[in-house]
């Protein structure tokens, strides 16, 4: 960037606020000034120009000007606090009728410790009328909440002086409304089709009692797994118990008994 020729068509096209803030915007952001202390005096050096090119009496009211007025203010404030107080003094001594000015100065007399200095300005610009007036209302409302931004639409927004960062940083709970998200988990019902395998196969019994192995020679523990379905059976349909089976004796089954459990199944067995 050419700073010569930046401030040459400046000054041809009549010094006004709104080109000088643009520029010096742009020059706060340049990488060449990276050295802290060579940066601090090139832009002290800018903003002292453009001020003194700048007509304070046209532009008493202009808004550029004062953002001019406070962006030079807290530059100072990084190195050197009481210029940066004489400065906000200064700028408020000008320009009187634009709250933000004084919003600004009450601001940094708050980060600095000195809330008695910040009410006091911000009831002196209250007394002036100073405009916007809701935004020293707001101003004053918030220092008389204890909130540490006395504008409510920076960025790094209110904090209450007992948070320490965590969670909402206004301190009070957000409402529930309809953009609240609630998030809802559907479990699917489980089909007891899908069980019919697994309940079978905790029944061994069916395959002792199936007509496939009732030709066969089954082992003590099938013959007495058999004498009890066949008890319990026949209690129900009153017909009289058969004999157990001996070691070594064929067991008769009078008849065939499912025990498995059926779950939607549709015809025969």
């Amino acid at each position: 960037m050419d700073h010569t020729v930046q401030v040459q068509r400046i000054m041809e096209a009549g010094c006004r606020p709104e080109d000088w803030l643009v520029y010096l915007q742009r020059l706060e952001k340049d990488p060449h000034l990276s050295d802290t202390t060579n940066r601090y005096r090139s832009l002290c050096s800018v903003y002292n120009g453009a001020l003194k090119h700048i007509a304070l009496d046209k532009n008493k009211t202009n808004p550029a000007y004062a953002q001019i007025c406070i962006n030079f203010a807290k530059l100072k404030m990084t190195h050197d606090p009481d210029d940066a107080r004489m400065f906000f003094k200064y700028a408020r001594a000008n320009i009187k009728t634009l709250a933000i000015v004084h919003v600004e100065a009450a601001q940094f007399e708050l980060d600095q410790g000195n809330r008695d200095k910040c009410l006091d300005i911000l009831k002196k610009a209250k007394n002036l009328k100073s405009e916007p007036e809701h935004m020293i209302d707001t101003a004053i409302q918030r220092f008389n909440m204890t909130l540490t931004c006395l504008q409510s639409d920076e960025k790094n927004d209110t904090r209450h002086k007992g948070d320490h960062g965590h969670g909402n940083r206004s301190g009070l709970k957000p409402p529930l409304g309809p953009t609240t998200c609630i998030r809802v988990i559907a479990i699917r019902p489980t089909s007891l089709e899908n069980t019919k395998p697994q309940i079978a196969a905790l029944h061994p019994l069916s395959k002792l009692l199936t007509p496939s192995h009732t030709n066969s020679q089954p082992s003590s523990r099938a013959c007495r797994h058999q004498s009890q379905t066949a008890d319990c059976v026949q209690s129900h349909q009153g017909q009289p118990k058969p004999n157990v089976c001996g070691p070594g004796e064929t067991p008769v089954i009078h008849d065939y008994v499912d025990t498995t459990v059926s779950f939607g199944r549709s015809g025969g067995r």
